[in-house]
């Protein structure tokens, strides 16, 4: 009559991996958990994936809603110039890659808003 070599608890009627276990902690070294759907899968079926186990249906899923999110990036997001009418001046900063503090906003700010008013006067002189 020997305990499981896992938990040390019940008896061990089986031999996983070389240690003889218990049923349930057999079921958990013989199983493991796919990170999307919580279902406990034999270790064949999973594939790690980005750091997590995965079943291959969560797979697909995941690299689906990704590409869908891709394009729909795509067709979102145009290309944001200084003098374009959807663009604030906020998104042209973080497309350049500039970090806005309240000092560099409030300058950033003045700069845009001037080129801004240069365009509107040369449109009314025009």
């Amino acid at each position: 009559m020997k305990k499981c070599e896992k938990c040390f608890g019940a008896l061990a009627t089986r031999v996983v991996e070389g240690m003889e276990v218990c049923d349930s902690c057999a079921f958990s070294l013989e199983n493991i958990q796919c990170f999307k759907c919580q279902l406990y899968l034999p270790k064949a079926e999973l594939v790690l994936w980005r750091g997590n186990w995965y079943c291959p249906f969560c797979i697909n899923d995941i690299r689906m809603e990704e590409s869908k999110a891709e394009e729909h990036k795509e067709l979102k997001e145009p290309e944001l110039g200084e003098g374009a009418p959807h663009s604030s001046p906020i998104r042209v900063a973080r497309k350049r890659g500039i970090r806005l503090g309240k000092e560099a906003l409030a300058n950033f700010f003045a700069k845009v808003f001037s080129k801004i008013a240069r365009i509107f006067e040369k449109k009314e002189k025009e």
